[in-house]
């Protein structure tokens, strides 16, 4: 089993978060949406969050270079993961924020108001193996399986961070019936055609993509955010916090067939498929 030691969390309204997010009542109290210019890029965890990010500070910001939490932060933590509230409030229009909260945390941030919503969702059989990758990083991890963790943590109701994979996409792609200042990704889709996925993002977000020059800002962004470049890349692959490059792993579609059992793959497969089909997302 893997135990509280190895994998510290705490439980709000029922869902269980990393211990290091900040509680929802402070954000409800600190954070105020900018109704008109805010851009909120949502996912559930390692579904193409940091990615959707690097494409947006390249098209809003070409050239910078700074850390992308610092450029897009995470509004349910503080440094060094990302910035403080009180510096959040304090950046310039058009601010970027990344949350991976339910829609349920959200939806009082969003209702009667422009700000748009940008929310990535990925295959939940490559979600799972990604999330192990990345949380057996950690040394507390040692010995803990893949088999242990989609048992005890992806496949828990009570342990799965978040939520589990269903209910979070599902409560987004829910919303999107109703908001129509929303943008739904697709991981698969971007691996599929970069560079057509980031012209969608530009048109949603009112960065100019058609005349002189667009070709040229669409070339650029889309080298700079792929994934062999961010894995090098300082500003965006997080090696300044866990001192290494494997943050960003490799990007892959279909990674998942090594590792999952054909139980866990069927399993995780009729759940997307009950989702999407609920939804009319085919694929």
């Amino acid at each position: 089993m893997v135990s509280f030691d190895q994998l510290p969390y705490k439980v709000y309204d029922n869902i269980a978060i990393p211990h290091f997010i900040q509680p929802r009542t402070e954000i409800r109290t600190k954070f105020k949406i900018r109704p008109r210019t805010d851009i909120i890029v949502a996912s559930y965890q390692k579904s193409g969050t940091t990615w959707t990010q690097n494409i947006l500070r390249h098209l809003l910001w070409p050239g910078d270079n700074t850390l992308l939490f610092e450029r897009v932060p995470w509004i349910n933590v503080t440094r060094p993961l990302s910035l403080s509230l009180e510096e959040i409030e304090r950046l310039s229009d058009p601010r970027v924020i990344k949350t991976h909260d339910p829609v349920q945390w959200i939806d009082d941030l969003l209702q009667g108001s422009e700000a748009k919503l940008i929310y990535v969702y990925r295959n939940p059989r490559d979600v799972a193996l990604s999330y192990y990758n990345h949380m057996s990083l950690k040394p507390s991890m040692r010995g803990v399986t893949f088999q242990h963790f989609y048992r005890d943590v992806i496949r828990n109701p009570v342990r799965a961070n978040h939520g589990l994979w269903e209910d979070h996409v599902g409560g987004y792609l829910k919303l999107k019936i109703q908001k129509q200042n929303m943008l739904l990704l697709r991981y698969e889709d971007m691996v599929e055609d970069l560079a057509r996925e980031i012209g969608r993002i530009a048109q949603f977000i009112g960065v100019e993509c058609s005349g002189i020059g667009s070709d040229s800002l669409i070339a650029e962004v889309e080298e700079k955010t792929q994934f062999s470049y961010m894995k090098k890349d300082t500003s965006c692959n997080y090696s300044h916090h866990y001192k290494h490059d494997l943050f960003l792993r490799n990007g892959k579609v279909g990674t998942w067939k090594e590792y999952l059992t054909d139980e866990q793959g069927q399993e995780l497969g009729d759940i997307q498929r009950q989702v999407f089909n609920k939804y009319g997302i085919f694929i």
